[in-house]
């Protein structure tokens, strides 16, 4: 019986030393600690791609990226979900992976075009959105793997179409919608008579 016990606490022990190396972004209150959420509000989710031609012309931009990029994964909601819970008022990102895991994916695909560090873009999205999903992706880590995983899935589409960003190419509404199998969400500024498109969710 003794033997089993001891069997028992070290698989569990091994279970949670697996969990805390895996997870290389965690959430903290304002007092330090774990982030705990337990409102539900969300009826779906829209993924928000960012088009850097179309967010830095004619502005000032960190950099302009030659491919598709992620503002966010947002649970769909009739209510503002971040607003309506206090326990995400003191939310904060503690990101600490290292070189070649989701971190630096996130620095390529997921980066701050404008103002905000990288970290601080990372904190805003998943404090506001990412908590109001935690039934589905637990934790920042598992919320950011799967909205890589998302991006993955529909920037394929876009570029098997050859729907790739550009300052001279001009694609129409319904070839984007094509691509995706589905009518998408444009955001676009218009210039000169012409839409650029910004964000595609």
């Amino acid at each position: 019986y003794l033997n089993e016990m001891l069997l028992l606490l070290l698989t569990a022990y091994l279970s949670l030393t697996a969990a805390a190396a895996a997870a290389e972004i965690e959430a903290a209150d304002e007092n330090g600690n774990p982030l705990v959420v337990t409102n539900r509000y969300y009826r779906d989710m829209i993924m928000v791609l960012q088009w850097p031609p179309g967010i830095c012309f004619n502005e000032w931009c960190r950099s302009e990226p030659g491919h598709w990029t992620i503002h966010g994964l947002w649970p769909n909601s009739p209510q503002e979900c971040y607003e309506t819970s206090r326990a995400r008022q003191g939310c904060k990102l503690h990101v600490h992976g290292g070189r070649g895991g989701l971190v630096e994916k996130m620095k390529k695909k997921w980066p701050s075009l404008k103002g905000w560090s990288y970290e601080q873009f990372w904190e805003h999205e998943y404090c506001k959105h990412g908590t109001c999903c935690d039934d589905i992706l637990p934790g920042p880590t598992e919320y950011f793997k799967g909205a890589l995983e998302l991006y993955e899935s529909i920037v394929y589409k876009l570029q098997a179409a050859n729907i790739t960003p550009s300052n001279d190419k001009q694609y129409r509404f319904e070839d984007v919608e094509r691509a995706l199998s589905y009518k998408p969400k444009f955001w676009c500024k218009e210039v000169n008579g012409k839409q650029i498109l910004q964000q595609l969710g």
